[in-house]
């Protein structure tokens, strides 16, 4: 298991929290997702067997620009 920090930006309501939790813990793989709004961060515990980083980042750049 792995855990990664990915940096986001304008989080501030907690519907996009809320979204980018569920719709990244949905991922095979995906154990966890915390979203700190003071650091600008989310972070993913993963199964690199299961998952990659890039699928994740990509993931969450697809939610982040869907929520602008």
């Amino acid at each position: 298991m792995r855990a990664k920090k990915f940096r986001v930006s304008n989080l501030t309501n907690e519907t996009d929290i809320t979204t980018i939790e569920s719709s990244l813990s949905q991922l095979k793989g995906v154990n966890a997702v915390r979203v700190d709004v003071v650091a600008d961060t989310v972070t993913v515990d993963f199964n690199e067997n299961e998952i990659d980083e890039k699928q994740i980042q990509s993931q969450l750049n697809s939610l982040v620009n869907g929520l602008s």
